[in-house]
């Protein structure tokens, strides 16, 4: 699964659209800065979403296969 990203500003500056809590895919980079659009064009830096850990399912141990006598 892919990174997820989120606007690191609340409102674009130069719209005024609400940018916070909206997920979005990354428009290019900047050294190593991710950065995202907003729908008048502007950049603004993204950051990524920390997404909750997933807990591992338990993992069922094997029964152990009957002994087998030898047989004579």
């Amino acid at each position: 699964m892919g990174k997820e990203y989120r606007f690191y500003v609340e409102k674009c500056g130069g719209c005024g659209l609400k940018l916070s809590g909206k997920q979005v895919k990354v428009g290019g980079w900047k050294g190593d800065v991710p950065m995202g659009y907003c729908e008048c064009g502007i950049a603004y830096t993204l950051v990524e979403i920390k997404s909750k850990p997933v807990k591992p399912k338990a993992e069922v141990e094997p029964e152990p296969e009957p002994e087998t006598l030898p047989q004579e």
